[in-house]
């Protein structure tokens, strides 16, 4: 039964959604540097490139769906997860930049389709 105070409801949705969070972090490691970690420093990463993100509303899935997602990550921590983030929007800032300068619209035409492709590809 929901509280009648919103207030008092949000607050202890928040509390519900950090506790769950922690326990899935607690005692593991970056998967990059291996630091260890706790749920304020750790963040999860998709091993492909995802375009649509779940974020924070994971937690509040069910077991089954959050399992589901949480296979098709890795734990990083922030400062890991910055940096193969910067580098992932650099290649792709390059990619584009490279086929606009193209003069070929058939060259553009093979990148956009070679793009469109390798993210379809991420999606699955």
């Amino acid at each position: 039964m929901p509280y009648l105070d919103k207030e008092k409801q949000k607050a202890f949705q928040r509390k519900w959604l950090k506790a769950r969070r922690a326990k899935h972090f607690k005692g593991k490691k970056c998967a990059k540097c291996g630091k260890a970690i706790s749920s304020s420093t750790a963040e999860l990463d998709h091993k492909k490139p995802k375009m649509n993100r779940t974020g924070h509303k994971i937690w509040s899935r069910s077991k089954e769906v959050r399992s589901k997602e949480i296979a098709k990550t890795q734990i990083l921590c922030k400062s890991c997860h910055r940096e193969k983030t910067n580098k992932q929007l650099s290649k792709m800032a390059e990619d584009l930049n490279t086929i606009l300068q193209s003069d070929s619209t058939i060259y553009l035409e093979e990148q956009l389709t070679k793009l469109i492709k390798e993210y379809k590809n991420a999606k699955k």
